[in-house]
């Protein structure tokens, strides 16, 4: 893999689903691997450990679907944006309906990729009346994260 390959992950985390979509970290990328998960099936064996799992699974197709397609998916250098259904407080969100978690400190320990939480409601209540060119809520995940990574680094400029 060219170590100067960056991808994002963006997902949509609600109490139901979680949809996630891995995008390399270049303008106008499109979604090279995209995945839903019905929560429900995981919280019953993984209860609070769940969404890891789901990861762990996404992270498993992402590395069989880019294998596929001739690159290699080996140690990735990847940061993440997940928009979730409950308050996020501390890079961490404990749903309301259900003992779903989602511990973006966990995560990033784990594997090793970089996190970013926002609530779900920020996309509803606050971006979508203003930019209605951005139809899609995973879209907008990452363009939310790209302008996030392009903060950042050049903040060590």
């Amino acid at each position: 893999m060219d170590s100067a390959t960056a991808y994002v992950i963006a997902g949509d985390i609600g109490g139901t689903n979680s949809r996630i979509r891995l995008f390399k970290a270049e303008d106008n990328a499109p979604v090279l691997v995209g995945v839903d998960y019905l929560n429900e099936t995981y919280l019953e064996d993984y209860q609070s450990e769940a969404f890891p799992k789901i990861l762990l699974l996404f992270m498993d197709a992402c590395k069989d679907e880019l294998a596929k397609m001739g690159i290699d998916f080996t140690n990735p250098t990847i940061t993440a944006c997940f928009a979730c259904a409950g308050p996020v407080k501390n890079n961490k969100c404990e749903f309301s309906n259900n003992i779903f978690v989602v511990d973006g400190q966990a995560i990033q320990e784990a594997f090793k990729i970089h996190v970013s939480l926002i609530p779900l409601s920020f996309i509803f209540f606050f971006f979508f009346p203003i930019h209605s060119r951005f139809t899609s809520k995973i879209f907008f995940l990452y363009t939310l994260h790209k302008y996030y990574l392009h903060s950042y680094r050049r903040s060590f400029l």
